[in-house]
């Protein structure tokens, strides 16, 4: 999968095999703290795993659509703590050093209001 993130949301792109081209061909499950996508023919496990961190699973979605020519599903995770990065989409997976990211422009509005 490939993923970005701002300090409010995370975008995760999840390849798809060749025949799971439609919504309803998956099953997704995302809780606040997991997620679980299974293909529903054959209930094959596409990706699950616990979220590093907590998302708002009301303001969190997700698509079925082409990226860099293939077949993805995009879930748009909105944190739960939006005054933090992730080091990774799943627990168990590679980590990224957050040290490292270059944040986005933010404007005065955008900060909490204790800061």
């Amino acid at each position: 999968y490939l993923w970005t993130q701002t300090l409010k949301e995370v975008t995760v792109h999840v390849w798809l095999p060749e025949n799971v081209t439609r919504a309803k061909d998956v099953t997704v499950t995302m809780t606040p703290k997991s997620l679980k996508v299974l293909t529903k023919e054959r209930k094959d496990n596409i990706i699950s795993g616990d979220w590093p961190e907590k998302i708002i699973t009301d303001d969190s979605t997700w698509v079925i659509d082409e990226v860099e020519g293939k077949t993805s599903l995009t879930l748009y995770l909105l944190k739960q703590n939006q005054m933090a990065w992730w080091k990774c989409v799943l627990n168990g997976d590679p980590e990224i050093n957050t040290q490292k990211i270059q944040p986005e422009n933010s404007k005065l509005s955008d900060l909490d209001g204790s800061t």
